[in-house]
């Protein structure tokens, strides 16, 4: 009858912990026993000081918690609460095993043996799931539905690390959906008088969040002359900043290196740059071109330039640079490339290969 009685408590006290959504869970435990004396006889009906104490070890150990009541007894049976006066913290169970140690304060020594803390205890500790500020779950987790289920495997790659079914994301459900910007300048854009580097078209893009922007423009170009004896071409290129020079790493070249086009000749033209924006902003990229020679006429019909965001979640991108450039991160890798300069593009040169994303 007693036994029944304890284990009544006991479960009302985890009922009434999880019955409240974002509550505090109580840190008290429910608690029964009987006080012997030395010869196993029940104690005299009367009030005892008792002490309390909760260890990580059966004998020895580190005493987690400490608390000291004056209870009264009836027939050596007492029953109380532990964590009336000092409320037991969650982190005390954050072991595997725990015992729970009783001493008679009129008494040197506590009752031996302690008592192992079963399972029920553990339990107020779901409090944590509310507001949690700490704590791990260690193997892989499941949750289970009546046709589907989500699978989170930490020590899987990839993919494989996060199993959801599928059609499960949908566009309303991404926070940082991929942003996309367009712009577009109808007609024949004139290069033949860009001795510089001159904008061509341009695009805007705003993006929320740190992350990967893919810039790609094409269009097509015309070239046209009366001189066949001398080169024809211009260079093209992705940029943010207006004007400055060729980017020797990022520009493309198109035209004839040693004949020009008697009449009207037209190539598609195409180029892809990506850039890494540490910090949510609107940026402002540049199709630009620049003539590469003084004989016959050259231009671009309709140039299209777009810019495309991509979270940073999706992963790294590898990018290039010059040697030498101070801003590139000490664990670029050296590589040997083909082109060696705006002017003879060809014989192999050396730039860096690194991380977009790595602090620099």
């Amino acid at each position: 009858m007693c036994m029944r009685k304890l284990l009544l408590a006991v479960v009302l006290v985890v009922v009434a912990a999880g019955s409240t959504a974002r509550a505090e869970v109580p840190k008290r435990l429910n608690f029964q026993g009987i006080l012997l004396d030395s010869v196993e006889g029940v104690v005299p009906d009367g009030v005892y000081n008792l002490t309390f104490r909760i260890f990580d070890a059966a004998t020895g150990g580190t005493a987690l918690w400490e608390e000291t009541q004056t209870l009264p007894t009836e027939n050596g049976l007492f029953n109380t609460f532990l964590g009336l006066s000092a409320p037991v913290p969650e982190s005390v169970f954050s072991g595997p095993d725990r015992w729970l140690e009783i001493q008679l304060v009129e008494n040197a020594d506590p009752y031996v043996p302690r008592g192992k803390i079963g399972s029920v205890a553990y339990a107020y500790r779901v409090g944590t799931v509310d507001q949690a500020s700490g704590g791990a779950i260690l193997g892989t987790v499941v949750i289970e539905g009546d046709a589907n289920a989500i699978t989170l495997a930490p020590d899987a790659a990839g993919d494989a690390s996060v199993q959801v079914p599928d059609d499960a994301i949908s566009n309303d459900e991404i926070l940082d959906e991929p942003g996309l910007a367009q712009g577009l300048r109808a007609g024949d854009v004139d290069v033949t008088p860009m001795f510089s580097v001159s904008d061509v078209v341009v695009c805007t893009l705003s993006i929320p969040a740190p992350g990967y922007i893919v810039v790609e423009a094409n269009g097509q170009s015309r070239f046209a002359g009366t001189n066949v004896n001398d080169p024809n071409y211009f260079d093209f290129q992705i940029d943010e900043t207006a004007g400055g020079s060729i980017d020797i790493n990022h520009y493309q070249r198109v035209g004839f290196g040693a004949s020009a086009a008697v009449a009207n000749t037209w190539w598609p033209i195409s180029i892809r740059r990506t850039y890494y924006k540490a910090t949510a902003g609107t940026y402002l990229f540049r199709l630009e071109a620049v003539n590469g020679s003084n004989q016959g006429t050259k231009s671009i019909w309709n140039p299209v330039i777009t810019a495309t965001y991509l979270p940073r979640a999706y992963g790294p991108i590898i990018n290039a640079a010059a040697v030498g450039d101070p801003t590139i991160p000490a664990s670029a890798r050296l590589l040997d490339v083909q082109g060696d300069n705006v002017a003879n593009p060809g014989p192999s040169r050396q730039v860096l290969e690194y991380d977009m994303s790595e602090p620099k």
